[in-house]
C-alpha cells in the first residue's frame, strides 16, 4: 500500500496521551487500587486539551449540583437539620455538660458502601417504626463509643491509643451503647414528627456487622452522619434508612431521581462532545492499495517498479486508521497538494 499523509503524525513515548492514559491505567493508584473510570481531566488529555478546558461541565457540574439536591426531597433536609436540634435535646436529658451536635453527611448510598466498611467487631443497634415497613440501624464510631463509656463510667480522659484499640465489648458497655442509641431513636422521632407521624425505638444490639440483614445490598438507602462533641472528646454516630422502609412516604424522602439523572447525563454527554470537537485525528489520503502473494514481495529487488494502476483523475480514499472516510480527487491548493471531498463523509471499517 502507498499513501499519502496529509496531517502529522501523533507523537510517540512520554509525549503520547493515549500511551500515557494506558501506562496510567495498567498501574495501581496510591491505594493500591485499579480505577479504570475515565475523569474529565483524563478525557481532555486524551482529546488534547488542557485540564481548564470548560472545567464548568462533565462532572464537575454533577458534583456541584450534587451539593444542593444529592437525590433528597426539602423534607428530608428538614428532618436532617431538625435531628441535629433533637439529638443534642435528648443527650443532655441524660447526660450533663457540654453537648455540640453537628450534620456532617446527608445522602443517598447503597446499603452495600454503607456496611461494607464497618471493622469486627462493632456498636450497631436496628432502629425500627411500628408505622413504618422494615428497620434502619445506628452506628458508632469508636471515637464516640469510648467517649460516651468514659463519661458514663466517670473515668479519666481516654488517650488516642485506647481509643483506637479494637476489643470486644463488655456487656456493660453494650447497655451503655443502647441508652445512647435510645437517645438517638428517640430524638429522630421527635425530628420525622414534623413530616410523618411515626414512632422509633431500639430493638436490639449487634457487634458482628454480618449478622445485621435488614434490606436488600443494592438497594437505596438515607444515610444520616452527625459529630458530637463532649467538650472536646467525641466522635460520630450514623443512621442508614432504607428507602423500603418509607414505604408509601418514600416521594417525601426522595426527590424526582429521573430529572436528575437527565440533567447528569446532558452534562456529561455535552463535556464529551465538546472534548471530541476540539480533539485532533490523523488523516491519511491513499493513492492506491493491492494486493500481491507474499513471494512477489519477497522477490523485490532495488530499482523494480510497481504499477499502481492509477491515473491523475482516479479517485483518493480518506482514511483515518482503519476506517475509510469517503473518495476524493487529487489537487492543489496555495501551492500544497490538496484533496477534494466528493461526496459526505462516512465511517466504514476497511476490510482485511
Amino acid at each position: 500500500m502507498t499513501g499519502i499523509d496529509v496531517s502529522k503524525n501523533a507523537s510517540t513515548g512520554s509525549d503520547d496521551p493515549w500511551a500515557t492514559m494506558l501506562h496510567s491505567i495498567n498501574e495501581p493508584s496510591a491505594s493500591g487500587k485499579f480505577d479504570p473510570i475515565l475523569g474529565d481531566e483524563e478525557i481532555d488529555r486524551l482529546m488534547g486539551l488542557s485540564s481548564a478546558y470548560n472545567d464548568t461541565s462533565g462532572k464537575a457540574a454533577i458534583a456541584e449540583a450534587a451539593t444542593i439536591a444529592i437525590g433528597l426531597s426539602p423534607s428530608m433536609r428538614q428532618i436532617a437539620d431538625a435531628f441535629v436540634e433533637t439529638l443534642g435535646r435528648s443527650i443532655r436529658q441524660g447526660v450533663t455538660g457540654l453537648i455540640d451536635v453537628g450534620l456532617m453527611d446527608l445522602s443517598l448510598i447503597r446499603l452495600s458502601n454503607g456496611m461494607g466498611q464497618l471493622p469486627m467487631p462493632s456498636l450497631i443497634a436496628t432502629l425500627s417504626s411500628r408505622q413504618l415497613s422494615g428497620f434502619g440501624i445506628v452506628i458508632a464510631d469508636q471515637a464516640l463509643a469510648a467517649t460516651f463509656f468514659d463519661l458514663m463510667l466517670g473515668g479519666g480522659e481516654v488517650s488516642d491509643n485506647l481509643r483506637n484499640v479494637i476489643r470486644p465489648y463488655s456487656s456493660i458497655e453494650l447497655k451503655l451503647f443502647r441508652k445512647l442509641a435510645d437517645f438517638v431513636a428517640r430524638g429522630f422521632q421527635e425530628a420525622v414528627g414534623e413530616v410523618i407521624k411515626a414512632d422509633f425505638s431500639i430493638d436490639k444490639i449487634e457487634t458482628n456487622p454480618y449478622l445485621v440483614s435488614f434490606g436488600k445490598t443494592s438497594e437505596n438507602a438515607v444515610r444520616l452522619r452527625l459529630q458530637i462533641l463532649f467538650g472536646r472528646r467525641g466522635g460520630c454516630i450514623e443512621l442508614l434508612l432504607p428507602l423500603s422502609m418509607f414505604g408509601q412516604y418514600e416521594s417525601l424522602i426522595r426527590s424526582d431521581e429521573i430529572e436528575t439523572d437527565k440533567t447528569d447525563q446532558a452534562d456529561w454527554r455535552n463535556h464529551l462532545v465538546q472534548a471530541a470537537a476540539a480533539s485532533t485525528i490523523g488523516l491519511e489520503a491513499v493513492l492506491a492499495e493491492l494486493k500481491l502473494p507474499l513471494r512477489t514481495i519477497l522477490g523485490f529487488s532495488v530499482g523494480q517498479v510497481i504499477p499502481l494502476h492509477i491515473n491523475p483523475q482516479s479517485p483518493i480514499w480518506l482514511r483515518s486508521g482503519d476506517r475509510r472516510l469517503g473518495l476524493g480527487s487529487m489537487g492543489r491548493s496555495q501551492g500544497q497538494i490538496a484533496l477534494r471531498m466528493n461526496g459526505p463523509l462516512t465511517s466504514k471499517k476497511m476490510r482485511g
